[in-house]
């Protein structure tokens, strides 16, 4: 197991780099506002995303006051855009699934945030009630749904990449889906 393990790590080594990288920067951002120059001046994630995502910022904080999530996970959720669809389609957060609806059913951005943050509150909910705390592993339940967490609740708590693509293999429905063969179930790269 643990030479599998390795040989994982060799071959996958700059998707768990940029996976690191991407984790401690969303991490940072969640937990410290932002940067701070000399200046004063402090830089957040709405400084460092595309313009396509950033218009729906003040949709997101609407949705997210209305639902009763806590602000600081704003950026996050932007960040699901950016994942999901670069702020460009319809479905902007890619929600249609998580409401029981076909891909892409849901045509209107608003709706699609909305219906976003409502799974995003029900992931981070079901992880409270598991004891799971680790973002990364919440944030990858936003794409995998909630089995996710009770299925890394029996490893640790947290996920890794391993452990995703466990999870992806075990839960595809095809063998072949292009370069995630043979992990084709939900977006294992995440989060």
């Amino acid at each position: 197991m643990q030479v599998k393990i390795a040989l994982l790590g060799v071959k996958y080594w700059r998707e768990f780099l940029i996976f690191c990288v991407l984790a401690f920067f969303l991490l940072f951002l969640i937990f410290f506002g932002g940067l701070n120059d000399d200046s004063g001046t402090t830089y957040s994630l709405q400084d460092n995303i595309a313009p396509e995502v950033a218009r729906w910022d003040s949709v997101v904080r609407e949705y997210v006051k209305m639902e009763g999530v806590d602000e600081k996970y704003v950026p996050v959720l932007l960040a699901v855009i950016t994942q999901e669809s670069g702020g460009t389609a319809a479905d902007v957060m890619q929600s249609s699934e998580s409401a029981g609806l076909p891909p892409g059913a849901i045509t209107d951005p608003a709706a699609s945030i909305h219906q976003g943050v409502i799974h995003w509150k029900r992931m981070l909910n079901v992880a409270a009630a598991l004891g799971i705390t680790d973002l990364p592993t919440i944030v990858q339940s936003y794409n995998y749904g909630p089995g996710w967490l009770y299925y890394i609740n029996t490893y640790g708590k947290v996920g890794t990449e391993a452990l995703r693509k466990q999870f992806a293999r075990e839960h595809a429905k095809t063998a072949s889906c292009g370069w995630r063969s043979p992990y084709c179930y939900g977006d294992y790269v995440r989060p």
